[in-house]
């Protein structure tokens, strides 16, 4: 996500990794197979919401 982001944005994000806290999830995994084989498909890609998001969050911060 944050190379997508870098891309869209056209800067460098700061990355800050942190020392894991108790509670946190080390791994995590998505696997969409079992919703497209209920017929779901997303409507955007990850860029399209981004791109969405970031349109927004200017909309929104410049009212």
């Amino acid at each position: 996500l944050i190379e997508e982001m870098n891309q869209l944005v056209g800067l460098p994000l700061p990355v800050s990794y942190q020392k894991e806290r108790d509670g946190d999830i080390k791994y995590s995994l998505s696997d969409s197979s079992a919703l497209k084989g209920l017929g779901f498909s997303p409507v955007y890609s990850i860029r399209e919401g981004l791109q969405k998001y970031l349109k927004f969050t200017h909309n929104t911060q410049n009212r």
